[in-house]
């Protein structure tokens, strides 16, 4: 209950952001027909980058994205994203899921079928990180560890939009971003971590 609060407060939060954006693409394009909304979903993978987590598996991305289109070269696109990733390693053995939202500014060239862009932002993300092992001394002793909080980072963004007519399209695009969160050890204070990593996916959306 309490991640479907937090996803629905983040669905939210780019929905309230999104708003206004669309609300003055619509008027731009009674004047101009090169500004436009689009909305987009993708799938693909996440590859954990921080040392600390090499032993992690690659795991599945979620996107769902909105660009907001004011010229040929410019746009907004603001996404909701979600990632998992898994550890199974000897003794150890763990889940860390996220979910967050993101914020960026894109170059793209909108004036042909095939429409490369690339852009930065941010990211405001929501991480749950659960697990357990055995110790090197006792393996027949076991122990949890648990972690829940918010995360912080920046990200870029490449790829690129295929129109198939007027309406739909198909995307794929690579992603790296940060997701630095603070972490309270009991026996070594506290330690920023970096959750973020790469996502390579493909999707398809839809022109407003």
């Amino acid at each position: 209950m309490k991640k479907f609060c937090i996803c629905l407060c983040l669905v939210v939060l780019v929905l309230i952001t999104c708003a206004p954006l669309a609300g003055f693409a619509q008027d731009q394009k009674k004047d101009s027909p090169i500004s436009s909304q689009k909305f987009s979903i993708s799938f693909g993978s996440f590859f954990p980058n921080n040392d600390n987590m090499q032993d992690w598996d690659s795991g599945p991305a979620v996107d769902f994205s909105s660009v907001t289109s004011f010229n040929d070269y410019f746009a907004i696109m603001c996404n909701l994203v979600f990632t998992d990733t898994e550890i199974d390693k000897g003794p150890q053995t763990g889940e860390l899921t996220t979910s967050g939202a993101e914020f960026l500014g894109l170059l793209q060239y909108n004036k042909s079928k095939i429409q490369p862009y690339i852009g930065a932002g941010f990211g405001v993300y929501h991480n749950n990180l659960e697990g357990k092992g055995t110790f090197a001394y006792s393996p027949t002793s076991t122990y949890k560890w648990e972690d829940t909080g918010a995360g912080l980072g920046w990200n870029g963004v490449a790829g690129v939009r295929i129109n198939l007519n007027e309406d739909l399209f198909l995307k794929a695009q690579g992603k790296i971003f940060t997701n630095n969160q603070e972490i309270e050890y009991n026996w070594k204070g506290s330690e920023t971590n970096n959750f973020g990593g790469t996502t390579l996916q493909g999707g398809i959306g839809y022109n407003f």
